[in-house]
């Protein structure tokens, strides 16, 4: 049975539960007819049906008037349980209806801006830090290096310092920004002051967003300079940055041209996740060839060789 008919007989035996055995047996034995050939769908006169029949089977007593009640009862709960179900519907056509105009949003800003290198980070860094100036001297270096677009989550901390590294040199730039309220997050509510408004685009929901950043990393042709930088982050970070490694494990970035991704462990940042590599491709869930999609640079200067190489 379809789970609308287990859920039409939960609610039946529900409502008749604390009726005589009677009008149990009566509710039992309308429901057997009434679900048989339900999918051509219940017919519309089903409750009219239903009335003529307890007239018909009951005398004018109490059995009468709780199997009317009973079938009342039920009626509400499925009319509430149908319109439920419509807002439902709705609210998930709306939402794909969303996530599709942010998606043909964010891969038109790409087509605009250009592909080029993606930066993901933390958003917790401040101008000053040690993190964010690193990040701002190597998005500086790289732009000069490669002249390709600099793109990035559009926010505050790593996010910021890489785009405006770029800006440092005249390089283009890129954002996509994840809409966030501040009780969702403390740290990145608004978009970087970085942008102009015809280089960044804001996200709803996270699909398009990953969709979008790992479109303005790929190589459509050999020449075409483009990358991953991975740097020191949190939990945001290393979702991105590693579903972009996975996707390229499993060939699914849509390119023939390999996009290299390089994990920068300045000081030990991410010494747990090099264990995790080695300790993986040890006991064989990692083969020495995947091990090698991931480049870990631990200066800057490092990841400038190379990407040049």
């Amino acid at each position: 049975m379809s789970q609308t008919i287990e859920d039409l007989r939960r609610i039946v035996t529900e409502e008749v539960v604390d009726c005589s055995d009677n009008v149990r047996q009566f509710a039992d034995t309308c429901f057997a007819e009434c679900i048989t050939g339900v999918d051509e769908g219940l017919p519309n006169d089903i409750c009219l049906d239903l009335n003529q029949r307890i007239r018909d089977t009951f005398i004018a007593s109490v059995e009468r008037k709780d199997a009317r009640d009973a079938l009342r009862r039920i009626g509400n709960r499925v009319a509430a349980q149908a319109t439920n179900a419509a807002l439902s519907q709705k609210r998930d056509r709306q939402s794909l209806e969303r996530i599709h105009k942010e998606g043909r949003s964010v891969l038109d800003l790409v087509r605009r801006q250009g592909r080029g290198i993606v930066y993901f980070g933390t958003a917790r860094s401040e101008a000053g830090d040690t993190e964010y100036e690193r990040t701002r001297e190597l998005s500086r270096e790289m732009s000069q290096l490669l002249g390709s677009t600099t793109w990035s989550g559009a926010g505050p901390g790593d996010m910021d310092a890489a785009v405006r590294g770029a800006q440092e040199t005249g390089g283009k730039i890129g954002g996509i920004k994840i809409h966030l309220r501040e009780d969702q997050s403390h740290f990145e509510q608004n978009v970087s002051s970085a942008f102009q408004p015809d280089e960044v685009v804001e996200c709803r929901y996270f699909a398009p967003r990953k969709l979008g950043l790992v479109d303005a990393a790929m190589r459509e042709n050999e020449t075409d300079r483009t990358g991953v930088i991975i740097m020191p982050g949190g939990f945001g970070t290393l979702d991105e940055g590693f579903e972009f490694v996975t996707l390229k494990q499993l060939k699914k970035l849509g390119t023939k041209h390999p996009v290299p991704v390089v994990l920068m462990n300045y000081s030990g940042e991410y010494d747990g996740i090099e264990a995790f590599i080695a300790r993986s491709v040890q006991d064989g869930r990692i083969s020495n060839e995947e091990a090698t999609l991931l480049q870990i640079c631990r200066s800057n200067r490092e990841a400038l060789d190379y990407f040049s190489d």
